[in-house]
């Protein structure tokens, strides 16, 4: 089964996705707009079900098949990510098997999240995101702006490694964010490839990966809707290559967590699933 986005590990889309675990940086020194963003979205996680359809835009321009996924946090969890179609064609019974053995090992390692975000909680540490090889620091309190206009702000949030206020910056990355001005929720997203990094016995350069979100429902917090991401491998031995995918989520529906089933509710997992 082919991974939706080559350069991101922690499988962006169709597994995992992009870990930001919330720790104590004061808000007072975060954009206020830029903050309210990220609690939004937050509080909103693991709190929308939807069909999810990824496809590999070919370079002839030819048809490229489809693989469609449901995804239900409110299924217990070796049904909370069901495939429907994979690679144009019905999964095979072991296709079934084999993904809800993944699902079921996701959910483990949400739960471990959600306790190692407890702990980063206590920590000076803050937001914090997963590249291809390793978590960074966002700095949320190092944001400036880079665009704005009467709908919007848009603003650039340095990365760092992690090891405390002296640790280098992490500069292979440019992550920017999009913000509504009338609803304090994300519109748009990027995270950008800004030098090689080395990944076993290849490459990746000019990684782009841009999300778009959607509000299903006015009265909840935005949510990411369509993403798409392009990576350019160059291995140690002949010819670089280009790849490409894009993906869409509609019919959203909104769900309580399987994890409350007990009707109790568990720290936030701070888990950006794109």
């Amino acid at each position: 089964m082919r991974p939706a986005f080559p350069w991101i590990v922690a499988a962006l889309f169709l597994t995992a996705g992009w870990p930001i675990y919330a720790g104590e940086a004061p808000a007072s020194t975060r954009p206020p707009l830029l903050d309210a963003a990220f609690q939004a979205f937050l509080d909103g996680q693991q709190r929308w079900a939807y069909t999810q359809t990824t496809t590999y835009p070919r370079a002839d321009g030819s048809p490229a098949p489809e693989s469609v996924v449901r995804t239900d946090p409110s299924q217990p969890y070796d049904r909370q990510s069901v495939p429907l179609v994979i690679n144009g064609q019905p999964p095979t019974e072991k296709q079934r098997l084999d993904w809800a053995k993944q699902s079921e090992k996701r959910a483990q390692r949400r739960l471990q999240a959600g306790e190692e975000a407890a702990a980063a909680a206590a920590s000076d540490q803050g937001f914090r995101l997963r590249l291809i090889n390793r978590e960074v620091r966002l700095r949320l309190e190092a944001a400036k702006v880079v665009a704005e206009d009467e709908a919007s702000v848009t603003y650039e949030i340095p990365l760092q490694e992690l090891g405390g206020p002296d640790a280098a910056l992490a500069d292979d990355h440019q992550l920017t964010a999009r913000v509504s001005k009338a609803r304090r929720q994300f519109e748009h997203a990027t995270i950008r490839q800004t030098k090689l990094v080395r990944i076993a016995a290849g490459k990746y350069s000019d990684g782009l990966t841009e999300i778009e979100f959607a509000t299903p429902d006015p009265q909840y917090p935005s949510v990411p809707a369509r993403l798409t991401s392009t990576s350019t491998h160059k291995p140690l031995f002949g010819p670089a290559h280009t790849s490409a995918s894009r993906s869409e989520r509609k019919d959203f529906k909104r769900v309580t967590p399987y994890d409350e089933r007990f009707k109790v509710k568990l720290a936030p997992l701070n888990l950006l699933e794109f």
